[in-house]
């Protein structure tokens, strides 16, 4: 006879996301987002906000914005994340565009005995020049 015991971890993830156009003018796009997770070692929340908005017909900027929040069921440790980005991209022709994105995230970071901040950014420029096949 053989016999066995496993436990299984059940992991909840919820997700409501809401998307519109024509906020502030034609061509735009905007998104709001939630997002909430339970696992077995972590429970977490984010909203995001993130857009596309049409400068012109050949320069568009997308913006986005996130808030987290994520503790650990462990240790009871959690980190606090905030970030943002702005990216841009400038098309000259149909096979040819310039990009720019410039990105930061802050966090905090917390456990019982510690406790710390810190933050990321980067820059990058750049062009895309797509070839046909």
């Amino acid at each position: 006879m053989i016999s066995f015991s496993a436990q299984v971890d059940w992991l909840y993830y919820l997700t409501l996301q809401s998307i519109s156009n024509y906020i502030l003018k034609k061509g735009d796009v905007g998104i709001l987002s939630f997002r909430y997770s339970d696992t077995s070692a972590i429970q977490s929340y984010t909203l995001n906000a993130n857009s596309r908005y049409p400068v012109s017909s050949f320069w568009r900027i997308n913006p986005h914005l996130s808030f987290s929040f994520r503790k650990n069921k462990n240790d009871d440790g959690d980190r606090l994340s905030v970030g943002a980005y702005i990216h841009s991209e400038y098309r000259v022709r149909n096979n040819l565009s310039f990009e720019v994105e410039l990105n930061g995230d802050w966090y905090r970071d917390r456990t019982a005995t510690s406790g710390d901040m810190f933050l990321d950014y980067h820059f990058m420029a750049g062009y895309r020049w797509e070839f046909d096949r």
